[in-house]
């Protein structure tokens, strides 16, 4: 009897390690950690440059052809008002054209004088007089525009309409050149702006406005702060990006040229936050999680929305439930768990 009794209770011990195993299979090991509601800030990230604006530069060119001689200055160079910029040799045949076109006033209006004195005495027609004060009209609009090219002035030493930076020398000195070559280009030193280049998908979310901070990408750690004043509407076909331009405030003096890391904060929004290892998608893309109540893990679709570590969440969430943020790539909908919170 004993001996049937014991061998009852050993049957007994095995059919329980038995069913533990069998529970102990079907349950998965996770960690969990509560919801929180945060306000989260996102933002897009673009990289550009520190520049002029075009109406704050200036090409300096010449309307009359000839050398330039004796180039004072080089790309990068702040120059004040006034201060020589380089020496111009006016080509010889523009000289020849202003002076034949004084030689030809001269005639008209000695000729005219003379006319007007035999008119006083009754020597010549009315007609005549007024051929002779045409033809001086003419060769006085023909020295005009002769002085204005400065054909006049067989070397020049061309000076800065005003204080600014020679962005770009496009004129080798001894260079001959025909009239309006752009020979140097100046920017004004007024307040600079930034040309920034954002992907095509990140740019629609981008307004006229909007605050921006900036920092250089080489140099000591500094930031400064503009404002978005100009988004282009189209692609550039170089970076196949989108181009916008801000606008520094009051007091920042960057140097032209500088290359920047730019960072807009498009908008705020309040949302559940969860570590972005707690959000999975499925085949399509969809954004879901699971939520553990009773042992038991129910799985939820959501609304992503990453911003860095965390990511902000929106969807049929029970803000009393943990999350499960790791050991979630095991789950179903409705298996049993096991584990701790964070």
């Amino acid at each position: 009897m004993n001996r049937f009794v014991t061998r009852l209770w050993m049957l007994a011990m095995v059919l329980s390690v038995v069913t533990a195993q069998g529970e102990e299979e079907g349950v998965v090991q996770i960690r969990t950690q509560p919801l929180q509601r945060q306000v989260m800030s996102f933002t897009v990230t673009g990289y550009g440059t520190v520049t002029s604006t075009p109406r704050n530069t200036q090409s300096i060119a010449l309307p009359r052809a000839g050398m330039v001689d004796q180039v004072r200055v080089t790309p990068g160079q702040r120059v004040a008002q006034g201060e020589p910029l380089f020496e111009f040799v006016t080509d010889p045949t523009s000289v020849v054209g202003h002076t034949q076109a004084q030689t030809t006033w001269d005639f008209a209006h000695n000729e005219y004088a003379r006319l007007q004195r035999q008119y006083e005495q009754q020597l010549v027609t009315v007609s005549q007089l007024e051929a002779a004060r045409k033809a001086l009209r003419d060769a006085e609009s023909a020295l005009q525009a002769q002085d204005r090219l400065g054909a006049g002035s067989e070397r020049v030493t061309v000076g800065a309409p005003f204080e600014g930076v020679i962005l770009t020398q496009s004129v080798a000195q001894g260079e001959r050149i025909p009239a309006g070559t752009t020979i140097l280009q100046l920017a004004r030193r007024a307040q600079p702006q930034v040309q920034l280049t954002l992907p095509v998908e990140e740019a629609g979310q981008v307004r006229e406005g909007m605050p921006v901070t900036l920092t250089p990408l080489f140099g000591p750690p500094q930031s400064w702060h503009g404002t978005v004043v100009a988004l282009q509407g189209m692609i550039n076909a170089q970076t196949q990006g989108v181009d916008l331009w801000v606008r520094l405030d009051p007091g920042v003096d960057p140097v032209l040229g500088m290359k920047v890391r730019a960072t807009l904060e498009v908008r705020t929004q309040t949302l559940w936050t969860v570590p972005r290892s707690a959000v999975l998608r499925d085949e399509a893309g969809e954004a879901y999680l699971f939520q553990v109540q009773e042992g038991h893990a129910h799985r939820v679709a959501v609304t992503a929305f990453e911003n860095g570590t965390m990511t902000g969440v929106e969807g049929a969430l029970n803000p009393t439930l943990p999350v499960v943020v790791e050991g979630n790539y095991e789950l179903a909908d409705g298996m049993a768990v096991r584990g701790t919170g964070r």
